[in-house]
């Protein structure tokens, strides 16, 4: 018997709650029963599809491993799959290990305007709770498109890349958000349980970029998504079990916009078109299994490979000018996926790039590659931070007999300037599920997110996921 039907009310707070946090706790709350058709629907497909495959990719690599040997060790009850094993556990745990393995190395998705991986925390929550409330395929995409949206305005109200700039990452705060967001609309909260479930996560927000010293790219699996996943579930199941939290965390005094946006910045401009514009919409999906800002220099190089073919024993050196604000990030160092001018260089001598090219480590060695590597360096620009569309990056090649190859990559592909088409998605994900999963379970798992809204119950869905 239910002693308390109606907890949230310990909490005192019966008022209305103020405009902001009423808004999205509508937008969260009412997600289950708005319409959803459409471009919305195809690109929230689109992201899902990709998530997934990186999710099952990751499952084999050191972040993905290692998050299920941590969530073995938990116990809990049998709620939701671990993806790529025979284990089952709570949501919150599951939600953790799937999303360390999501963001197991650079494949997942990333929303430039918030400097966030929305896929990699979003997904993993939405499936946890998806999966242990038997709620359909439509319902379980409805909930992503939500994260997306909540996770891209947060960071956004307190001036991400003033804070990105100052040390402070926006991939936890923002992903945390979003999960939390996308598990409140699975779990039917109204819109002031969804209030509180933002203020018990507003008290988990973090982020330190210190975790770009990670060369495991453990922590940084833990700190994008694995963190981001766990406490926006957990804030959200808690309050589903009737705990109170505060209505106004993110708006009152001492609250998470208060704290955080810089003085006379205008915290509440991001949430005027909530519900009519979709950050899932202006979320980018990645040709390249590699770090963000890296992806447009690639994109040139592919361009200075189709014009002018040019062969290593003729370069003599290679620019790659990026944005100063995120050169550092692929800069020197880093995992053989992130450093770009590693990356460069695979290209050129290999004249393809692929997932396994790119994660190969032994190519570090290479004579050919290390060779052409030293030729190669990182050089910040500060017209191409202020430049838009942002992550713009310039590759410039100096030839022995003098020639001077330069492209300007402006638009990225996967960006939405430049989408991905459905059938490139497709072969992405498919190259990343069935080395994991073989080929007839792949295909198995891309028909069913092709047909995802139709499915009536999302842990038939999780079913193929399981080893």
């Amino acid at each position: 018997m239910n002693h308390h039907p109606n907890r949230t009310s310990l909490s005192g707070q019966t008022g209305k709650l103020d405009p902001i946090t009423q808004a999205i706790g509508d937008h969260v709350s009412k997600a289950m029963s708005r319409d959803m058709s459409g471009a919305l629907l195809e690109k929230t497909r689109d992201h899902l599809i990709d998530t997934v495959a990186a999710i099952v990719s990751g499952s084999r690599l050191p972040a993905g491993e290692a998050g299920l040997r941590y969530a073995e060790t938990l116990g809990g009850l049998p709620q939701a799959t671990v993806a790529g094993s025979s284990h089952r556990t709570n949501v919150v745990n599951a939600a953790q290990a799937n999303a360390m393995a999501g963001h197991g190395d650079e494949t997942d998705d990333f929303h430039v305007a918030s400097i966030t991986h929305p896929g990699c925390a979003v997904v993993p929550a939405a499936l946890a709770i998806a999966e242990a409330n038997g709620r359909s395929g439509l319902d379980l995409i409805k909930a992503v498109a939500v994260g997306y949206d909540i996770c891209g305005r947060i960071p956004v109200s307190i001036d991400a890349y003033r804070q990105f700039k100052a040390g402070r990452g926006m991939h936890a705060l923002g992903g945390m958000f979003g999960a939390a967001a996308a598990a409140a609309s699975l779990l039917s909260m109204t819109p002031r349980q969804v209030a509180h479930v933002m203020s018990f996560t507003g008290q988990q927000a973090s982020g330190l970029t210190c975790w770009r010293r990670d060369d495991a790219h453990i922590e940084k699996a833990f700190d994008f998504a694995g963190m981001a996943a766990r406490n926006g579930v957990m804030a959200a199941t808690m309050v589903a079990s009737g705990m109170p939290g505060v209505d106004d965390a993110l708006t009152g005094v001492n609250g998470l916009f208060q704290v955080n946006a810089p003085e006379g910045f205008d915290w509440k401009a991001p949430w005027a078109d909530l519900g009519t514009r979709h950050e899932i919409m202006e979320s980018s999906i990645k040709k390249w299994s590699v770090g963000s800002p890296g992806q447009a220099a690639l994109d040139a190089v592919t361009a200075l490979i189709a014009e002018h073919d040019p062969m290593p024993d003729e370069i003599d050196e290679i620019d790659v000018i990026l944005p100063d604000e995120v050169s550092h990030v692929v800069g020197e160092g880093g995992a053989t996926n992130v450093n770009i001018c590693h990356l460069v260089a695979v290209y050129l001598v290999d004249r393809k790039l692929n997932f396994a090219s790119t994660h190969d480590e032994s190519r570090v060695d290479d004579p050919a590659v290390a060779a052409l590597r030293k030729r190669a360096k990182v050089v910040p620009d500060a017209a191409l931070t202020a430049a838009r569309p942002r992550r713009q990056a310039i590759v410039e090649i100096r030839c022995g007999d003098g020639r001077v190859l330069r492209h300007h990559a402006r638009v990225v592909r996967g960006t939405p300037d430049d989408p991905m088409s459905r059938q490139e998605v497709i072969d992405k994900a498919r190259d990343l599920i069935a080395p994991v999963m073989g080929g007839e379970r792949g295909e198995e798992i891309l028909n069913a997110l092709l047909a995802i809204e139709k499915l009536d119950d999302s842990r038939r869905f999780a079913s193929l996921l399981a080893a």
